[in-house]
C-alpha cells in the first residue's frame, strides 16, 4: 500500500526503502501475487520533493538510483505484480506502476512523464517495450498525459469502471496464479520479462551523474510547474452598474 496520502504517495526515501523491504519478504514468504495501491485517488505524485532544500547532487543520485532498484525489483520479482490506478501516476510514481505485470485503473487513472524536463532518464526502457518507441519518445519529450482510456487502446493498463469491478479483476487474476503450480508460476515470470535491467539502471545514472546540477534542474523545473499569479492587466474588473 502506498500511504501518503498527505503529499499524494510521493516516493520519499523512506516509502522505497519501506518497498524494498517488503517486496523482498514476499520473495522469501513465496508470495504468487502482490498488489500494490495507493490509500488515495492519486496512484503517485511521484519523486518526493518536499526536502529538495536540504539535498545535494550526490544524494539526489543516490535517491533516484534507489528507484531505479526499486523498478528493477518489482520487474524480477519471482511472483506477479499488479497496480491498482485509481487516479495519476506521475513520473517515478508512473514507472512504477509500468514495471508492474498487470496494471488496472479506473476512468480517473492517467500516466504523465515529466522527468526529460529536468534531464532524468528513468523507466523509458519499460514505457518503450509497451507502447512502442514513438510513442514512448512522444510521452516522455513533451511531458503529455496519458489518460487511462488511451492507455487502454494502447494495451498499457485494463480500465475498468470502478472499485467494485477492480476487486473482481484482482481475484480473478489471483484465482488463475494461485492454480499455478509454484515452478510454473516462477518460470512464467521470467520467460515473459525481457527488459535490459542493467541497461536501464546505466541510463538513469548516466542522465543524472553525466551533468552536474540535478538539483538546480529539479528546483527550476518545479518553479516553472507552479501556478503563477496573474498580472495586473490580467485580473479581471468588477462590471460597472448599469442603470
Amino acid at each position: 500500500m502506498l500511504n501518503r496520502g498527505a503529499t499524494r504517495n510521493a516516493l520519499s526515501g523512506a516509502l522505497v526503502d519501506g518497498l524494498l523491504i517488503a517486496l523482498h519478504e514476499a520473495e522469501i514468504d513465496g508470495v504468487r501475487l502482490v498488489v500494490l495501491r495507493s490509500c488515495t485517488r492519486v496512484f503517485s505524485s511521484g519523486f518526493d520533493l518536499g526536502s529538495l532544500e536540504h539535498e545535494n547532487d550526490a544524494s539526489l543520485l543516490l535517491r533516484f538510483a534507489r528507484i531505479g532498484l526499486l523498478l528493477e525489483q518489482i520487474s524480477r520479482a519471482p511472483f506477479f505484480t499488479v497496480a491498482v490506478m485509481e487516479g495519476a501516476a506521475v513520473g517515478a510514481g508512473a514507472d512504477v506502476a509500468l514495471a508492474c505485470d498487470h496494471r488496472i485503473g479506473t476512468p480517473h487513472a492517467s500516466f504523465r512523464f515529466p522527468g526529460a524536463g529536468f534531464g532524468v532518464v528513468l523507466g523509458t526502457l519499460r514505457l518503450t517495450g509497451l507502447v512502442g518507441e514513438s510513442e514512448a519518445l512522444r510521452l516522455v519529450s513533451t511531458n503529455a498525459t496519458l489518460p487511462c482510456a488511451e492507455a487502454a487502446g494502447l494495451g498499457v493498463v485494463r480500465m475498468v469502471p470502478n472499485n467494485s469491478d477492480i476487486e473482481a479483476l484482482v481475484t480473478e487474476l489471483q484465482t488463475g496464479i494461485e492454480a499455478l503450480s509454484a515452478d510454473t508460476a516462477r518460470d512464467l515470470c521470467e520467460a515473459a520479462r525481457h527488459l535490459d535491467y542493467a541497461r536501464a539502471l546505466a541510463d538513469l545514472v548516466r542522465s543524472i551523474a553525466g551533468r552536474p546540477g540535478i538539483k538546480d534542474r529539479i528546483a527550476a523545473f518545479a518553479a516553472s510547474a507552479r501556478p503563477q499569479p496573474p498580472k495586473p492587466d490580467d485580473v479581471p474588473t468588477a462590471p460597472k452598474p448599469t442603470f
